[in-house]
């Protein structure tokens, strides 16, 4: 499932023409960083609720994907 919301982490930051440093540069919540994404991102690190949290926030549709990705 995490590469999956990673790729579409990924899509997310390309269709609103940014990338992960410049999103995180605008601010993040209390326990979240650029480093960890970051690592999220390239699967060295297990993403968690609140991450998960975080971006289905972030972006419409997260939860579908992950629903599907379940199934």
């Amino acid at each position: 499932m995490q590469p999956a919301i990673a790729t579409r982490i990924r899509d997310h930051l390309l269709d609103q023409n940014t990338d992960l440093n410049a999103f995180c540069a605008e601010g993040l919540p209390v326990g979240l960083s650029y480093d960890r994404f970051q690592r999220i991102l390239r699967g060295e690190t297990m993403i968690t609720i609140t991450d998960v949290m975080f971006w289905a926030g972030q972006i419409p549709n997260l939860a579908g994907l992950i629903a599907t990705t379940i199934r």
